[in-house]
């Protein structure tokens, strides 16, 4: 029984890698609505010639980076992660690890590119 216990918590380790990848890989290429939204209002406002080309260029990163499935060209910042969960939480003991994971897989996939 105890093997099956590590088993699931494996396979729950495994899953909450999974999601936590998904989301940091979707975040690195969509930005938020209210984010977006600001762009595009400063570039509205903006009459000088060599700004507005920034801000097309900004908004076009966005669109391709969805459309090739690709980071768009943001912050070149380290990834951080601050996680609050209960003391109960299943997986407590391997977030650290699980956390270590995700920064080599995301710096893996970004060398790649």
């Amino acid at each position: 029984m105890k093997g099956d216990l590590k088993m699931d918590k494996k396979a729950q380790v495994e899953q909450l890698t999974t999601y936590m990848a998904n989301f940091v890989s979707y975040i690195g290429k969509v930005l938020p609505d209210d984010i977006k939204a600001k762009i595009d209002e400063l570039a509205e406002k903006e009459d000088s010639p060599l700004s507005k080309v920034i801000y097309q260029t900004m908004q076009k990163n966005q669109v391709l980076a969805k459309e090739l499935n690709r980071p768009s060209c943001q912050d070149t910042g380290v990834l951080q992660f601050w996680v609050k969960c209960g003391t109960n939480f299943p997986l407590i003991g391997e977030l650290e690890g699980l956390l270590i994971v995700l920064r080599h897989l995301m710096s893996t996939t970004q060398e790649r590119m």
